[in-house]
């Protein structure tokens, strides 16, 4: 019993050993992956953060947003009540941009009116 557990740590270590090294595609897939999972959560965060921008600053924001967009009526306005989800929903129905496009103009506009501390 106690040989048949020596044997079987043995061989452990030794598959253990054996993936230690992992092949360069292995390497490289696993660093992709990695980095694929931060871009990832460095947009939801950033998307996350300009809500929380918008929603804190609606109020301040709500006349800039108006001169930017004419475009969108003052019912726009108030039903998008700070959430950048349904800005850029709005800015998409009033402008016809996709997607992306309004996105970006949202994640633009609030770069040049950073929050005060």
């Amino acid at each position: 019993m106690a040989a048949q557990a020596i044997t079987d740590a043995s061989s452990t270590e030794t598959l253990c050993s054996s993936t230690d090294t992992a092949s360069p595609e292995i390497n490289f897939y696993t660093a992709f992956l990695a980095g694929m999972l931060f871009a990832f959560l460095l947009r939801e965060r950033k998307e996350i953060m300009a809500d929380d921008v918008l929603k804190g600053r609606w109020r301040q924001l709500k006349g800039e947003v108006k001169s930017r967009w004419a475009k969108l009526t003052d019912d726009d306005l108030m039903s998008v009540e700070g959430n950048f989800d349904k800005l850029v929903g709005r800015i998409q129905e009033r402008y016809g941009y996709a997607k992306d496009e309004a996105k970006r103009e949202v994640d633009d506009f609030l770069m040049r009116h950073p929050a005060t501390p």
